[in-house]
């Protein structure tokens, strides 16, 4: 009823019985939004405390605005691991309706933190050295998050993969020859991540292939196939191909 009568003050029906008649819908009230969004005090968990509002106008905070029935964040407009009180005022003025107001409360996950990665040996030789990479002092601060995942990465050129995303908080990689930059990639089990990159450079000579080298260089990508270690197989296969590339442009 409250709603038929509102068309009726909008000007949209002529009567309540016009309304029912016609089967409109209270969709078609020129209803306004205002949306509203704070950081909220997580120390008292009693109240809920506003720390500072957003700009929803600021083309970097929302890509819709305050005023619109669908609202979006951007990403990066909200600190990780902090609570955000989201608030929704409906209103159709000219109809008579006034201003009915939600609120919800949202904690947002935040990703993991406090570690770094490190490596050893700072240099060596291609398809020969074992580099070892770490994942040091990873934490979360809810336990329904974990365990960790980590990833882990080299970069040169462009960045490669050294293996497939693992509970275990190191990784064991052939390299080719270069200068190379590591970095891990920490997630939680919400797929929150933060990516870290290793401090230095990490130098890899030339294995300079002979034919003894190459066979024993097949000879290890087969055992390692053969025990179903598929990310020492990639990474030797990588190297080997880097360092036969540049034996065919020689």
């Amino acid at each position: 009823a409250a709603a038929a009568a509102a068309l009726v003050a909008a000007g949209l029906a002529k009567s309540v019985a016009d309304v029912i008649a016609r089967g409109l819908s209270a969709s078609l009230l020129p209803w306004q939004y205002v949306w509203t969004a704070y950081e909220l005090d997580q120390s008292n968990s009693a109240t809920a405390v506003y720390v500072r509002q957003l700009n929803l106008f600021d083309p970097l905070v929302s890509s819709t605005g305050p005023d619109r029935a669908n609202f979006v964040l951007l990403p990066g407009a909200m600190v990780p691991g902090a609570a955000y009180a989201f608030e929704l005022s409906v209103s159709a003025p000219f109809a008579g309706v006034g201003a009915e107001v939600v609120r919800l409360c949202v904690p947002l996950n935040r990703p993991p933190y406090g570690g770094d990665v490190v490596y050893a040996p700072t240099s060596g030789v291609s398809m020969s050295t074992v580099f070892t990479l770490t994942a040091d002092g990873w934490t979360d601060d809810d336990a329904d998050d974990l365990p960790l995942r980590y990833s882990f990465e080299s970069r040169s050129e462009q960045t490669e993969l050294l293996g497939e995303l693992r509970l275990t908080a190191s990784l064991d990689a052939f390299l080719p020859a270069g200068i190379w930059d590591f970095s891990v990639r920490v997630a939680d089990q919400y797929s929150a991540a933060t990516l870290a990159e290793a401090v230095g450079r990490c130098t890899v000579a030339s294995l300079a292939l002979d034919e003894p080298k190459l066979a024993s260089v097949i000879e290890r990508i087969s055992l390692a196939a053969a025990v179903g270690e598929s990310d020492t197989v990639h990474q030797l296969v990588r190297s080997l191909s880097a360092e036969l590339t540049v034996a065919v442009d020689r």
